[in-house]
């Protein structure tokens, strides 16, 4: 579901209360990502917490980091390909095979 258009007063939020400054953070990054998807994940965080404050439980302290993107280096990214090209030839010959199969298949006569 996309976010169609920003709501008002956002910036004149009350920030003091730690988790209206989460859901905030979460409304915001919905319009940067067009996306609902940041504002459900901590709604149901929030749920979560509330339930275990009431059962009595400790809260949990949950914090989620995007995951930094790994840059290959020269020697990793001269195993992958070299990995890709023997995995083509490979596939290239096992095409070979079936193809040598099936027409060793075909030239046998069907005995009933």
């Amino acid at each position: 579901m996309k976010v169609s258009r920003p709501i008002e007063g956002l910036e004149e939020t009350n920030n003091n209360d730690e988790e209206d400054e989460k859901m905030v953070n979460a409304i915001k990054q919905c319009f940067e990502e067009d996306s609902c998807l940041p504002l459900i994940k901590e709604e149901i965080k929030l749920k979560i917490q509330c339930k275990r404050v009431i059962s009595g439980e400790d809260e949990l302290k949950v914090e989620h980091s995007r995951p930094v993107k790994y840059l290959l280096t020269e020697e990793e990214v001269f195993k992958r390909n070299r990995r890709k090209e023997q995995n083509r030839r490979s596939a290239v010959r096992t095409r070979i095979r079936q193809k040598a199969r099936i027409v060793e298949l075909e030239k046998v006569p069907v005995i009933e």
